[in-house]
């Protein structure tokens, strides 16, 4: 009996050697097609085709193929399915990839007895390829247990039934739905459904999504994350709706997203939050028509509140076009985290090629433009520096530079002007040489201002304040013209005008505190006129301290005499018919840093991430410098720096263990 058992044993795994590759075949993953079971491995792939009315039919060969099945991957190229009564794509042992091919189509729209869904997988879909595949279902587009994932192509589902008593259509239904690629559009037909509904949340990194849903665009039980790509999501009720009160979130770092709803465009709270040197401009409103845009730069977070029907965000990967100012008519984008460089040619052009932060003539960080032997010839263009906003900003003068333009430098809305530093500035202007909507205030620097046309310096919105240094101007029109006060309070001023020296706002004053004041004026020191008997405007002289100020003034400088200095301080009855003026401080301690302390004083900063420092100045008198020039040293790294505002950015690849901030 043994031997026998033994003979048989033979003979049946001979049999099993002799059996044709075709039979092993059927041990292939399966996956159904148009009611077709397809079986095919990598070895031994199916193949099969589709007739004018969209049923399936198999080939023994890939001579005419419109589907190919490899056991991993679902090929459509060029293939028409009927999809009706569960004939579709049912895929129900893991997970399926479908490349595209062509242009291809599963299922009819207007068809009641189309499957419930056109693609079913239990597990995850995968969409590959270049083709186009339009998909309908009556219920559910597409159904994906686990997730899908649309890498490539271009895909139309479709979800027809008008309503289902215990759900709702939905053209895409899955875990979870990332978009990397290709493009995307899920709605619904009916009264009723969801463009996108998921389980686990949707990611869009690229390509393009639209989700349009009679309910709800986007439904989901999870968070959205959108950081690249086409974003446009349409509800009945709400464009994108995020399960509340379970921590999920709704996050925008980049990408274009528009989103409309009956009721209101979120039903959750949006954090914007643009990715590193990007930006995002967000408009919300009723209408698109009823927005004000709003812009939002790397390490801003903003939440936008969700109570209007419309919203729309868009995003800018070259921020230089968002320039926050304008030298030589080149437009620089600078922030805290990003510091724009320039370097400037012998004819005063301006160009960011070849600017580091080892080789620049302009640095700007969105809030100090400091300017390093700078040469800048704004021929072509309105200012030779030119900004706007209601945010202070500084110029840090290195070097001796020289800036032409229209106006020298220009600066729109309330924004105060602080011009400082160890360095020149010769700037010139046909109009005023500096002409600013708001302070102007000069410590230490070195400042010649010259106008061929207009006024020296002027601010038709605040102060024109000198507290140090050496400032000089000569121009056509009034010297300092200021709609508020001008004050010197130290340095050597000299003003040379063909029209008033000095021209203060109606129940201003021009004071000066210290320093030496040379003022030649064509017309008058000071414009001044009579309200009710008293002087519009007023001279006053103000010692700070100990110090004394002497005062001459006249016709000109031969025939100048001195002015008596009355209590109280105001000469104007003096001086103000007088063309020459000169006064002169002598004693007292002028003003000093006495000492300057960082907060804080030593801390961890993690390569990649920022730490914000900060400065207090203490000093004698009233008037000193409080402005602080930030350095860092010992970096191996030209990506690690520190802003104006002391903010410290470390680099990704900083090598330095220890880096000094002063």
């Amino acid at each position: 009996m043994k031997k026998r058992f033994f003979a048989i044993f033979l003979a049946v795994c001979l049999v099993a050697t002799l059996l044709p590759a075709g039979v092993l075949a059927a041990d292939g993953e399966t996956v159904s097609v148009g009611g077709e079971e397809l079986s095919g491995s990598a070895q031994t792939p199916a193949y099969a085709t589709t007739d004018d009315e969209g049923n399936v039919k198999k080939l023994e060969s890939a001579e005419g193929a419109t589907i190919t099945w490899d056991g991993e991957t679902l090929t459509l190229n060029n293939a028409t399915i009927k999809g009706n009564s569960g004939k579709g794509i049912v895929y129900r042992d893991g997970d399926l990839t479908i490349s595209l091919e062509g242009t291809n189509k599963i299922g009819e729209e207007n068809d009641i007895y189309s499957d419930a869904s056109g693609i079913h997988v239990d597990g995850s879909l995968t969409v590959t390829g270049s083709g186009t595949l339009y998909v309908a279902g009556l219920t559910r587009g597409i159904t994906a247990s686990v997730s899908a994932t649309f890498s490539g192509g271009t895909v139309n589902a479709t979800a027809t039934a008008d309503s289902i008593s215990d759900s709702a259509p939905m053209g895409i239904s899955a875990g979870s739905v990332t978009v990397d690629g290709g493009t995307v559009t899920a709605e619904t037909k009916g009264a009723d459904g969801y463009g996108i509904y998921t389980t686990g949340g949707v990611t869009v990194t690229d390509g393009s999504v639209t989700a349009k849903g009679k309910v709800n665009g986007i439904q989901t039980q999870g968070d959205v994350n959108i950081s690249g790509g086409t974003v446009v999501a349409q509800g009945g009720n709400v464009g994108i709706w995020v399960t509340a009160n379970q921590g999920f979130a709704i996050e925008i770092t980049g990408g274009e997203v528009t989103v409309t709803g009956g009721w209101r465009a979120f039903y959750k709270n949006v954090t914007i939050e643009p990715e590193k040197d990007t930006a995002i401009t967000v408009e919300y409103g009723d209408s698109a028509s009823e927005c004000e845009p709003r812009t939002f730069i790397y390490n801003d977070s903003y939440t936008y509140i969700t109570t209007n029907h419309y919203f729309h965000s868009s995003t800018e990967t070259d921020i230089s076009k968002l320039a926050n100012i304008t030298v030589g008519g080149v437009g620089l984008y600078g922030t805290d985290y990003r510091i724009a460089y320039a370097k400037t040619e012998n004819d005063g052009k301006v160009t960011t090629e070849g600017a580091t932060a080892n080789d620049y003539n302009i640095k700007w960080d969105g809030t100090t433009l400091t300017l390093k032997d700078a040469r800048i010839n704004a021929e072509n263009s309105h200012s030779g520096i030119e900004y706007s906003g209601t945010s202070a900003i500084t110029i840090q003068l290195e070097g001796v530079n020289n800036v032409t333009g229209d106006y020298g430098i220009e600066g729109r809305n309330a924004a105060k002007l602080t011009i400082s530093g160890s360095g020149t500035l010769n700037v010139n202007g046909d109009s005023s040489a500096i002409y600013a909507g708001g302070d102007i205030e000069i410590s230490d620097a070195t400042v010649i201002a010259t106008s061929t046309n207009s006024d020296g310096i002027n601010t038709y919105g605040g102060d024109i304040i000198i507290n140090s240094g050496k400032v000089t101007v000569k121009c056509k029109d009034d010297g300092l013209n200021a709609s508020g006060n001008v004050s010197i309070n130290g340095g050597t001023v000299s003003v040379d005008s063909g029209g008033y020296g000095v021209y203060a706002g109606v129940n201003h004053s021009l004071t000066i505190r210290g320093g030496t004041v040379t003022i030649e004026a064509d017309t008058k020191l000071i414009y001044v006129t009579e309200i009710n008997n008293k002087n519009n405007r007023t001279v006053t002289i103000a010692p700070q301290g100990d110090a004394t100020i002497a005062v001459e003034a006249g016709a000109n400088e031969q025939s100048a005499a001195e002015i008596n200095i009355p209590d109280g301080g105001e000469i104007t009855g003096s001086v103000s018919e007088a063309k020459y003026f000169h006064s002169e401080t002598y004693g007292g301690t002028p003003p000093e840093i006495a000492n300057v302390t960082v907060d804080p004083n030593t801390a961890e900063v993690e390569v990649g991430e920022t730490l914000r420092f900060t400065a207090e100045v203490e000093g004698k008198g009233d008037y000193y410098n409080r402005s602080v020039v930030w350095t860092v040293s010992g970096s191996s790294n030209a990506g690690t720096f520190i802003s104006s505002n002391g903010v410290l950015t470390v680099a990704t690849d900083e090598k330095a263990t220890t880096l000094t901030v002063t």
